[in-house]
């Protein structure tokens, strides 16, 4: 069997299918086993994993040696024929879905064990991908995502700030971000015009008293319109009055996620 994350077994592929990278997917196929072996470095036989976007298999194939399951999800039905044919193993399970109409709670609440999601994140959909997946909180161990690397860039580092979104104020509130490694661009066929990073999100397993999708729609009542201030933004949204005068000028970039977590009790007090 050959390793399908090398330049060769990938060209030799895509020759096979006579298939191209799709750019309305996104679609940069990962051509580097080390860089594999990075993205899967906390995956063992009692892990489940769930991917992302598989693509020709080359994260899969070898998650199904590592791994007790390892479920797919692929919106590409040319893909979907593709990985049918070469990846045979028999805790493969694949899924011709678009992930984000996936109703992942429920999916993930079926599943016992350790649970860890896995993608080569598309450049034009990460931030939904991402929030689909930390908006489920203590439903998975970890999520191990390849991304933009200056998108990487703010959940790691102190950016500009007002740079700052709500996605990233969510995942400091329900993750532990680090950095599993870089990634060049010459990794991949296609290569993409950018690097790209690769993330660990530990998920902190915190029993919420809050509502997590209401407070991230109170999280995009106050990024509406980023040059007033929070509490403008919240009025206009139909939030009631906040009645504190240190917040009365402070825009999005000013504030913390303990402010963010006060004012949201604030509005969400009779």
């Amino acid at each position: 069997m050959n390793t399908i994350a090398t330049i060769n077994e990938t060209k030799r592929l895509l020759s096979k299918y006579d298939y191209f990278a799709k750019k309305k997917y996104g679609q940069n196929f990962l051509i580097s086993s080390n860089v594999v072996d990075n993205i899967l470095q906390a995956v063992d036989k009692d892990t489940t994993v769930v991917e992302i976007g598989p693509g020709l298999g080359a994260i899969s194939q070898l998650a199904c040696m590592k791994a007790k399951e390892v479920f797919a999800f692929e919106i590409d039905q040319d893909l979907c024929h593709i990985l049918k044919e070469n990846i045979v193993f028999d805790n493969f399970h694949l899924e011709n879905l678009d992930f984000l109409k996936l109703n992942l709670n429920g999916f993930l609440s079926q599943i016992n064990g350790k649970k860890i999601i896995i993608s080569n994140l598309p450049y034009y959909i990460t931030s939904e991908i991402l929030t689909k997946v930390i908006l489920q909180s203590g439903n998975y161990d970890c999520l191990i995502a390849m991304m933009q690397k200056e998108v990487a860039n703010r959940f790691v580092h102190k950016a500009d700030k007002k740079q700052i979104n709500q996605l990233q104020i969510l995942a400091q509130l329900c993750c532990e971000c680090e950095v599993v490694c870089q990634v060049n661009r010459n990794n991949f066929i296609p290569a993409p015009n950018v690097d790209s990073t690769i993330l660990m999100f530990k998920n902190k397993f915190i029993n919420f008293d809050i509502d997590l999708m209401d407070f991230y729609q109170f999280l995009n009542a106050c990024f509406i319109h980023r040059r007033k201030s929070v509490l403008t933004n919240l009025a206009a949204s139909g939030y009631k009055k906040i009645q504190q005068d240190k917040y009365i000028t402070k825009r999005v970039e000013q504030l913390s996620l303990n402010d963010y977590l006060f004012l949201y009790g604030e509005v969400k007090n009779d």
